[in-house]
């Protein structure tokens, strides 16, 4: 070896020493002596040495005590044992003490004894450096364990943080699902349908409706630049600008001239002094829905397309400045008018610029050839092709910007008086609907199924997002509480926020055993857009008290159940023709994969 050792000499008998001191100076190492064990162990406490090479045979404590001892003392050391008559038995003994290697007196040749040393030198070597890298990753495990720690404190902290942002996020959007109107004015003659779908949970679009007259109103549609949080704000404040004026003033003439109003709410904003300035499009129009006659003026918004019942597409001629950007704008109007069966499409940009993965757009041209072949259609069957195209347009690729439009179709039929006396607004002329990739939720924050018992009474409560992976579970629960009672099974929706189309379509399989709770504005929407609400028997109502501790399924399946998942979709499918063109292909698909498993 290169590097001298540290060897401790251990001998009673001085020729022997000499010979070693004298043999191991010559090589470089660092010798010290010692005539028996006790001066040995002396320098043991004091010392570190590589190697120990002893006799075996000395008086009082002899070298395989030593051995043993030593290594108590300096267990990374390496131990050499000498002996001029050793024994089998020695040998065991040595093995058992961890001595290293044995030596046979007298000495072999030199060059053998300093290879034999050197080995051992080097064990020595090698125990430490295993130590010292063992110590090390003690420490550095150590280390990486308060870190861990720590980690999971601020982990901690960020849920809990992140908790109070959804809190917070939820409360805002339902407070601008309330800025929206929750439907439209019965019209004589002509019939209005909205559409909201923001990218984020909150958007930078919104509608509404301002009552002119008998069968007058203005109708608008913003969009403000960017969207989320801040955009979702600002949509606050320009609503509060129109409606402000509109409840706080006896005159509010200029809110039935389009380009008055446009001015008016360009002025407002200037005259708010945001900084940054805030900017936005819009399009109002005025309705006189008897005479199917619309004024209409944009303020840098897309312009609205006009569609007759035979399929003519035409994009209004009017123009004018985003809000927010000229002092001195000017908004050019136009009028319009409807003939039975036309319709009118306000549209934010975020229709023809929907974009696949691929970033294919869909265009002004993709948009008004699905307005042609929805011509001559309901208002409904306009909306609901609409919506269906947008989504064919993303090809399951989320939306980069909110997409919302307003639907005014002229009527055939008038009616003399107000249908649904009980009703302010026409139900089901507004539609929010929510993006479902935003926000991805770990399973276990998906959804969550309880049941419980009230007397002979089942209830199973369902909250958050009800998808594939509770139906199983749902299923079972509505099965085995059939078996048990004759009574309905009370299903809570209060806290659902909405069903996939296996939870939908499971709903429908089991009407006749349910009745619902207050569901939500969004799950009655669901059940509308899949033909299925009447079949329901709803409450408005809270279901009665779990009378015991409810036991709660937190924990979705993660098996596929395709055999669930078939029969919910063949369902839906067999209750329009609609159904049966939304989920054709995946019903097929979801066959073939079947029977390819079962080959």
């Amino acid at each position: 070896m290169d590097e001298k050792l540290r060897v401790l000499v251990v001998d009673d008998d001085d020729g022997v020493l000499f010979a070693l001191h004298h043999f191991l100076g010559r090589r470089g190492d660092e010798v010290t002596l010692a005539h028996d064990a006790v001066e040995a162990l002396a320098f043991l406490h004091e010392h570190d040495f590589d190697v120990l090479l002893s006799d075996i045979t000395m008086p009082g404590m002899d070298g395989l005590e030593l051995a043993g001892e030593a290594r108590k003392i300096r267990p990374e050391m390496t131990c050499l044992i000498m002996s001029g008559a050793g024994s089998r038995a020695d040998l065991l003994k040595a093995m058992q003490a961890g001595v290293f290697d044995f030596l046979d007196k007298p000495f072999p040749d030199l060059p053998t004894l300093g290879l034999m040393i050197d080995r051992a030198g080097q064990q020595s070597r090698l125990v430490r450096e295993r130590n010292e890298l063992a110590d090390n990753l003690k420490q550095q495990n150590d280390k990486l364990y308060v870190s861990l720690c720590h980690t999971q404190e601020a982990y901690g902290r960020l849920r809990q943080q992140e908790e109070m942002l959804r809190s917070d996020l939820r409360q805002a959007q339902r407070v601008q699902e309330k800025l929206l109107p929750a439907g439209f004015s019965h019209l004589n003659g002509l019939s209005l349908f909205g559409y909201y779908g923001p990218c984020e949970r909150l958007g930078g679009d919104f509608f509404g409706e301002i009552p002119l007259g008998p069968n007058r109103v203005a109708a608008y549609l913003t969009d403000v630049a960017g969207h989320g949080v801040s955009a979702a704000m600002i949509t606050v404040i320009l609503r509060e600008l129109i409606h402000a004026r509109w409840m706080s003033h006896a005159d509010n003439s200029m809110f039935e001239t389009p380009a008055s109003a446009l001015a008016f709410l360009n002025r407002g904003l200037l005259e708010a002094g945001f900084n940054p300035p805030i900017l936005a499009t819009m399009v109002y129009t005025v309705i006189d829905a008897e005479k199917g006659t619309m004024v209409t003026a944009c303020a840098g918004h897309p312009a609205p397309i006009h569609v007759t019942r035979d399929g003519k597409t035409t994009p209004l001629a009017t123009s004018g400045p985003v809000l927010g950007l000229d002092t001195d704008g000017y908004y050019k109007q136009v009028e319009t008018t409807l003939a039975p069966g036309d319709f009118l499409l306000l549209y934010s940009d975020g229709l023809p610029e929907s974009r696949d993965a691929a970033g294919v757009e869909w265009s002004d041209e993709g948009l008004q050839g699905t307005l042609k072949q929805l011509a001559g259609r309901s208002l409904h069957d306009v909306a609901d092709g609409l919506q269906s195209a947008m989504d064919v347009a993303l090809r399951g690729h989320p939306a980069a910007d909110d997409r919302t439009f307003l639907i005014a179709l002229k009527t055939e039929t008038k009616f003399t008086v107000t249908p649904n006396m009980g009703e302010e607004f026409v139900p089901h002329s507004v539609k929010v609907q929510l993006p479902e990739r935003v926000q991805i939720l770990p399973p276990t924050q998906g959804g969550r199924l309880a049941c419980g018992w009230v007397e002979e009474i089942c209830v199973v409560s369902l909250s958050g997002l009800g998808t594939w992976q509770q139906a199983p579970a749902l299923r079972d629960l509505i099965e085995s509480a059939t078996q048990r009672t004759q009574e309905r099974i009370h299903l809570d929706l209060s806290e659902c926020k909405s069903l996939d189309s296996t939870m939908l379509g499971l709903s429908y399989q089991m009407a006749h055993h349910l009745v619902l709770h207050e569901p939500s504005k969004r799950v009655l929407g669901q059940f509308s857009d899949m033909g299925i609400l009447n079949v329901f028997d709803i409450l408005r109502e809270p279901p009665p008290a779990f009378a015991s501790e409810p036991v709660i399924y937190k924990e979705p399946s993660h098996e596929l159940c395709s055999d669930l998942i078939l029969s919910a979709h063949e369902s839906l499918m067999g209750v329009s023709k609609e159904n049966l063109e939304r989920f054709g292909s995946m019903v097929e698909l979801i066959r073939k994969r079947d029977q390819a498993g079962n080959k």
